[in-house]
């Protein structure tokens, strides 16, 4: 007599684990040095390089997540040696299986980490300038927007593009894939580039901004919001 196992074949989904950073807190002299020496040589030469003093400190925010991301793993961004693929997009040598990927606008900045490709962006809302809309969008896409009651249209045009800017960064090529050479159907959440597929979705982050994170399978969110003293 044989003893059958009946595995349940429901998909189990990818997790991305994303954290959250709002840069207002390092606007005091003492807590920008506080958090920076413990940064890497390659994180402290970017924030070096950089002019802006808001820019700094999104670069700044951006190193502290990967320092609080890599403790998941009992290690130190500090410690990280960078590489870069092809497309110049970053990864850490000793470490190639662990994927990660950073975006920030105004004051906020994220990371998306997991164990495959994975690409996020926000966006703060603003008045966008529609016209863009026809340069980068698909048809598909343009149809949809201008379909829309002219109130709802700027919401929809950052949507759209905040799940665009994801999906090529989650291929890792960048802006070497035209935006307007695939389609992001905001009902979907699915698209093709090279005929490879990419999942997408909105993740609330924070009000008054538009995220979207992105990989090849179907994922769920597990957010951290890092509150920092």
């Amino acid at each position: 007599m044989y003893n059958f196992c009946y595995l349940c074949y429901n998909k189990i989904m990818k997790k991305l684990i994303v954290y959250l950073l709002d840069i207002n807190i390092f606007k005091k002299g003492e807590n920008f040095s506080k958090y920076y020496q413990f940064l890497s040589d390659y994180r402290k030469n970017k924030i070096n390089g950089i002019k802006g003093d808001k820019d700094k400190l999104l670069s700044l925010g951006a190193g502290v997540l990967l320092d609080f991301a890599l403790k998941k793993y009992n290690l130190n961004e500090k410690d990280m040696e960078y590489s870069f693929n092809d497309n110049n997009k970053p990864y850490f040598f000793s470490y190639p299986f662990i994927f990660f990927n950073i975006s920030h606008s105004k004051e906020k900045v994220v990371l998306v980490v997991s164990d495959i490709e994975v690409g996020c962006d926000i966006e703060y809302i603003k008045n966008a300038n529609l016209s863009m809309a026809k340069r980068f969008f698909s048809e598909y896409e343009n149809k949809y927007l201008f379909s829309l009651e002219e109130s709802a249209r700027n919401r929809e045009f950052f949507k759209l593009w905040v799940a665009k800017e994801s999906v090529v960064k989650a291929c890792g090529k960048g802006l070497k894939i035209p935006l307007s050479s695939f389609t992001c159907d905001l009902l979907k959440n699915t698209t093709k580039i090279e005929n490879e597929l990419y999942f997408y979705k909105e993740v609330h982050c924070f009000d008054d901004y538009i995220c979207f994170m992105s990989c090849k399978e179907d994922f769920e969110v597990e957010k951290i919001d890092l509150k920092l003293t």
